[in-house]
C-alpha cells in the first residue's frame, strides 16, 4: 500500500513539474509527504526548511512573491517610488528565479529517483508474492499439517517469552522433517551401502598386515646398499 501511494505521488509530482501546472511551494508540500511515507529522514528536513524558511533561508513562497513583484515591475503594473527600487526589485527577481529553479530541479530529481525505486520494489514484491503463493499452495497440498505448524511458529515468534521462541524452533525442525519425508519417503528394504563392525575392522587389519609383509619380503630380496 505504501509503495503504491509513493509511486502514484512521485508520478504526480513529475507530471506537475514537466507540465508546469503547479507552483513550487505546492510541489514541495507533496515532496514532504513523499519523503515522510518513505521514511526518508535525510531529505524531508531539507524540503521542510525550504518550504517554510528559517533565519538563513527564504521560503519558497517568499521567493515566488519576489518573482511576481519583479514581473509586475517589468510589465508596468507596479510603480515603485524611485528608479533604484525598481532596479533592486529586478535584481531580487533574478536571484529568486535562480533559487526557485534550483529547488525545482532538486524536487524533480528526487521524485524521479523515488518513482523508479518504488516501481522496481513493487515489481520485485509482486514476483515474490506470486512465488510465495505457489509454494504455499504446494505445501498445503503435500503437507497439510505443515500449515498449522507454520502458523504456530509465527505466533510463538511474536511472543516475548523465550520459551515460545524455543517452541518455534522445535516446530520448524518438525516441518523440515515432514518436508523430508515427503520429498524422500522412507523405504523398508533400504540397505546400508557401507558395512561396519568387527568383521570390517578385521578385514582392514588383514589387508594392512599383508601389505607390510609384502614390503618386508621385497626389501629382503632387494637390499639397499649405502655408499660411503
Amino acid at each position: 500500500q505504501v509503495l503504491m501511494e509513493a509511486e502514484a505521488l512521485s508520478g504526480e509530482i513529475i507530471r506537475d513539474i514537466e507540465l508546469a501546472g503547479m507552483p513550487l511551494s505546492t510541489l514541495e508540500l507533496k515532496a514532504i509527504r513523499l519523503a515522510r511515507i518513505l521514511n526518508d529522514s535525510q531529505v524531508q528536513p531539507t524540503f521542510q526548511r525550504e518550504s517554510s524558511g528559517d533565519t538563513s533561508t527564504k521560503s519558497t513562497g517568499e521567493l515566488e512573491n519576489t518573482v511576481a513583484k519583479g514581473k509586475a515591475v517589468l510589465q508596468g503594473t507596479l510603480e515603485l517610488p524611485g528608479t533604484y527600487e525598481g532596479k533592486w526589485a529586478l535584481q531580487d527577481m533574478d536571484r529568486a528565479t535562480k533559487e526557485i529553479t534550483s529547488r525545482r530541479t532538486f524536487v524533480y530529481d528526487y521524485a524521479i529517483r523515488k518513482h523508479y525505486e518504488t516501481r522496481f520494489s513493487s515489481l520485485a514484491e509482486d514476483v515474490f508474492v506470486r512465488i510465495r503463493s505457489r509454494i504455499d499452495s504446494s505445501i498445503g497440498a503435500a503437507i497439510p499439517e505443515a500449515v498449522r505448524k507454520l502458523t504456530s511458529v509465527h505466533e510463538n515468534l511474536v511472543s516475548d517469552n523465550p520459551e515460545d521462541w524455543s517452541n518455534a524452533a522445535h516446530s520448524c525442525r518438525r516441518v523440515l522433517q515432514d518436508v523430508a519425508d515427503v520429498v524422500f519417503p522412507p523405504r523398508t528394504n533400504r540397505e546400508p551401502r557401507l558395512s561396519v563392525g568387527n568383521q570390517k575392522r578385521l578385514s582392514l587389519v588383514s589387508t594392512s598386515t599383508s601389505t607390510d609383509s609384502w614390503r618386508t619380503s621385497r626389501t629382503r630380496r632387494n637390499p639397499v646398499v649405502s655408499e660411503e
